[in-house]
């Protein structure tokens, strides 16, 4: 990348991380703390690093790890501003932002895409 002028790394961190109370969560909010890094360490070669953080999505995975009838999804719905699960292709806008020129000036963020669960300033 730095050889190409620049580029753009996209991190997929997680909602469980924030805050991170298994194993699972931790991991994915030290990839949080590797994002911050690399924008600061690569931003002066026109690298940007950011993360995108979803909450829980119906996908396959999500599915399994989180069926309907869990009452994980009663927490969501209880926790959530708007709904508690959001469908694969509603974290591709994000991705978009972020590989594009319309984005270049955005880099060490997390960005949440996941109804309003985690809510930062």
């Amino acid at each position: 990348m730095r050889a190409r002028g620049g580029g753009r790394i996209i991190n997929q961190s997680s909602g469980g991380a924030f805050p991170s109370t298994s194993l699972y969560g931790i991991t994915k909010i030290a990839l949080v703390g590797l994002t911050t890094s690399l924008a600061k360490q690569w931003g002066k070669d026109g690298i940007t690093c950011n993360a995108i953080a979803p909450g829980n999505v119906k996908s396959d995975a999500g599915k399994i790890l989180v069926p309907d009838d869990s009452p994980f999804i009663k927490f969501l719905e209880m926790a959530c501003a708007t709904r508690p699960r959001g469908e694969p292709d509603e974290l591709i806008g994000a991705a978009i932002l972020l590989c594009s020129q319309a984005g270049a000036w955005i880099t060490g963020q997390v960005i949440h895409i996941d109804g309003g669960w985690v809510m930062r300033p």
